[in-house]
């Protein structure tokens, strides 16, 4: 890969310009903006005559909007497509690796945290690696655009303006890129984090029904033998060590028919974002006088699990 080459003279680089020739190209096809920083780089490129590792931090937080600003739309393109398409392929193959070969050894309350550990993990090094070469990549650039002018003999004034017009910055690439975050960002709030909140919503009322379907097992056994609610007996199982709702027996509820006589309530109490709504809401399994267990709960018909909807 070019980025890692070793070799002396760098790419482009032409031996026949003068320092201060090639300086003055230089600040020609950086432009004003952050003119020291990238000249002080590229002296340090030249005296060592070869690519150098360094840090970009513009590269590593924003490297689109940067690319675009830079006026490498080909370049943002290629990132854009190539670039993410490469991280969402290493994300999923360190996260299925994760799935077979760590999760079964990990507590099911660090699992989640785990996966987003590892998918921001192989961001940040995809973009460590960009930044480190940010600097070196730039200055390739310069120098294949400097070797184009010097190449076709152009006179000073029109090669300043070759170069000023292939490289600088641009406000409109800038503003694109936020734009495009923009509607990335609408995206992610409109579509797909509406669809994994109402899949983590789902498996938390489920997981609360089981929970209220378990305990009612015990509960029940517990009427048969002694003829009466268990109203008070603390409920803790091993779910609710990996899954807080609160369970709790009650001899009657408000709302329920007055005959109830024993009533089984789950409280969820550990939701977290984006579902922390449901904290408070509760499921609740009577038992009628005819004996039969029916189901009630606070939650809405479309959110409920649909046994207690039932």
């Amino acid at each position: 890969m070019w980025l890692l080459e070793k070799t002396s003279p760098p790419p482009f680089y032409r031996r026949q310009l003068s320092e201060q020739h090639r300086n003055e190209l230089d600040k020609a096809f950086i432009g004003e903006r952050s003119q020291a920083y990238y000249l002080r780089h590229f002296q340090r490129y030249d005296l060592a005559q070869r690519l150098l590792p360094d840090w970009h931090w513009a590269a590593f937080l924003i490297t689109l909007p940067w690319l675009l600003y830079r006026k490498r739309y080909i370049d943002a393109v290629v990132y854009a497509v190539a670039g993410w398409s490469f991280i969402h392929l290493a994300i999923t193959f360190a996260l299925l690796f994760n799935e077979y070969l760590i999760l079964p050894f990990i507590d099911e309350r660090w699992t989640w945290w785990l996966r987003g550990g590892i998918t921001l993990a192989v961001w940040l090094g995809f973009s460590a690696w960009i930044a480190r070469w940010a600097n070196a990549y730039y200055y390739r650039i310069a120098r294949r655009e400097i070797a184009d002018v010097v190449d076709e003999g152009l006179a000073p004034f029109a090669a300043e303006e070759v170069l000023g017009r292939e490289g600088r910055t641009s406000l409109f690439g800038m503003g694109l890129a936020f734009a495009l975050f923009g509607i990335l960002l609408f995206m992610i709030m409109t579509v797909y984090l509406p669809l994994y909140a109402r899949q983590q919503e789902q498996q938390t009322l489920f997981q609360t029904y089981d929970m209220l379907q378990a305990a009612q097992g015990r509960v029940q056994a517990i009427v048969g033998q002694t003829g009466r609610c268990p109203s008070g007996l603390p409920l803790s199982t091993a779910e609710q060590d990996v899954f807080p709702a609160h369970l709790e027996v009650l001899a009657t509820m408000e709302g329920l028919p007055a005959a109830t006589h024993c009533v089984i309530r789950a409280t969820v109490t550990g939701s977290h974002w984006p579902n922390q709504h449901l904290n408070g809401t509760y499921m609740a399994l009577y038992q009628s006088p005819d004996q039969h267990w029916h189901c009630v709960s606070s939650l809405s018909h479309r959110d409920q699990p649909r046994p207690c909807g039932e």
